[in-house]
């Protein structure tokens, strides 16, 4: 076995399939086999028999559905690389789908990479995670600069780049086996645990050109805000356990938002928001002319929630790390 594909899962239903159909489009472009490890939290929804239905449609693949007793990811990653007989490991989420020749890219630019490359990905687009306008216009913010800042979300990638982090990503097993698998102690960001962990050992982190993958982003606003308030904090928790310097673009909202509140008992105290709110209007007004679509005027709210929840959940990791010296949070109800 060349290769296999890591697929953590829980309650996919709607996702798995379509999931699993675009990976086994790269059957036909490549001369080497390849396994599907779906790693399964106990999902209730349908997924296990959606996975049944792709084995027996695609049974020129070999897919293996594994249990996953803790159901978060980071362990499913864990269950799925030991399990893994491939010589490669790619990375897929049940939340994307990926163009042909995905695989054989991933791969070819492992073969190709030097002795310090240690994992390497392509670009990725969003996609609406349901048919609403409120779905629509997170999916365009999710890889806006003016939201997300410029990182591996909304970087346009012409040449090879190394990067902090990346989305999914593949590395050889054996570069696994030296610097370990993910740490289970971080339920979010564990990406970014191990991408600092490889860069600690001497490994990079590429990211190169190509046919990008698509992502489904959150389909309602409190489900973004969620995810964005806990990523925030875990990005504060790693840098605090891996002793790294935090990115400078994630302090950014919290920063802003602390100089709002250090600002209001001066006569300057509405330059800053009024500054803020209108460039936030004239860039939604701009996006929702330039692709035509007057729903995107949705961005005027969308924007400034995920800042303000990007504060918050720094202020959260600074506050639970670094004051009260405790460990990675522990979220519930996240996968």
């Amino acid at each position: 076995m060349k290769v296999s594909v890591i697929i953590p899962c829980y309650n996919e239903q709607g996702y798995i399939y379509r999931c699993v159909d675009s990976i086994c489009s790269n059957l036909q472009l490549v001369d080497y086999p390849f396994e599907i490890i779906v790693v399964d939290g106990g999902s209730s929804d349908g997924t296990l028999s959606e996975l049944e239905r792709a084995a027996s449609d695609f049974h020129r693949v070999t897919l293996r559905v594994l249990h996953n007793p803790h159901r978060y990811q980071v362990n499913a990653l864990n269950i799925g690389i030991e399990a893994a007989a491939g010589h490669y490991i790619v990375r897929c989420d049940a939340h994307s789908i990926y163009p042909p020749g995905y695989i054989d890219r991933l791969v070819g630019l492992l073969e190709l990479a030097e002795e310090d490359v240690g994992n390497v990905g392509t670009p990725h687009v969003s996609s609406p995670g349901a048919d609403t306008a409120m779905a629509r216009c997170i999916s365009v913010a999710m890889t806006s600069p003016v939201a997300v800042g410029i990182s591996h979300r909304s970087l346009v990638c012409k040449e090879p780049m190394q990067v902090d982090t990346l989305l999914f990503g593949a590395w050889k097993k054996s570069v696994l086996e030296k610097v370990g698998n993910f740490d289970t102690r971080f339920i979010r960001g564990q990406d970014l645990e191990h991408n600092l962990r490889l860069a600690a050992n001497g490994y990079k982190a590429v990211l190169h050109p190509g046919a990008p993958f698509t992502v489904f982003t959150r389909p309602t606003l409190p489900k973004l805000n969620l995810m964005i308030r806990q990523y925030a904090a875990a990005k504060v928790e790693i840098a605090a356990h891996t002793r790294s310097r935090p990115v400078v673009r994630g302090l950014i909202p919290l920063a802003f938002f602390v100089s709002l509140i250090g600002l209001l008992f001066t006569p300057m105290h509405w330059v800053l928001p009024t500054t803020y709110g209108l460039a936030i209007l004239v860039y939604s007004s701009w996006t929702a002319i330039a692709r035509k679509s007057a729903e995107l005027l949705r961005l005027a709210l969308v924007i400034p929630s995920m800042h303000i929840n990007h504060a918050m959940g720094t202020a959260q990791g600074i506050w639970s790390t670094l004051l009260r010296k405790r460990g990675p949070t522990k979220w519930s109800g996240t996968r």
